[in-house]
């Protein structure tokens, strides 16, 4: 990993990238690119509007009030059945034999299908995968 960060911070910003394309194809100067930089961290620094709004705001708007100020805790049946869960945790660990993983994920999945298994107790992302299994299901 350090080598890899060396080559992210080495690695110019998409800023500077299109500063240069934009240098380089005379639309604008470097100067130019600086300034509109500073013109746009000026205006967040007053806490101007930044985006210019291009579409009315009334075709997407919604209304929450009907969940405002609303007690949650309802019943809901979100029970799956263990058989059920079983079967989802094995087919999410499972890869197919010609996928070539990096040796940490691949470590991952031999991990969660363990947990799949019974033989490990499951982490917080393997439960957070099978609960999003369950609702995809």
């Amino acid at each position: 990993q350090p080598v890899m960060y060396q080559k992210i911070k080495k690695h110019p910003t998409p800023r500077k990238i299109y500063a240069d394309v934009l240098t380089e194809q005379k639309v604008a100067s470097l100067e130019d690119a600086t300034e509109m930089v500073n013109l746009y961290r000026d205006a967040l620094d007053r806490g101007d509007c930044v985006v210019e709004e291009w579409r009315p705001m009334n075709l997407h708007s919604f209304t929450w009030s009907p969940y405002l100020n609303h007690e949650w805790d309802e019943e809901y049946p979100s029970k799956v059945e263990m058989k059920r869960l079983q079967e989802l945790a094995r087919r999410i660990s499972t890869v197919p034999e010609a996928i070539e993983m990096q040796s940490r994920v691949a470590k991952i999945y031999a991990d969660r299908a363990e947990m799949a298994a019974g033989n490990k107790p499951f982490d917080w992302g393997a439960a957070e995968t099978l609960a999003y299994a369950t609702m995809a299901d």
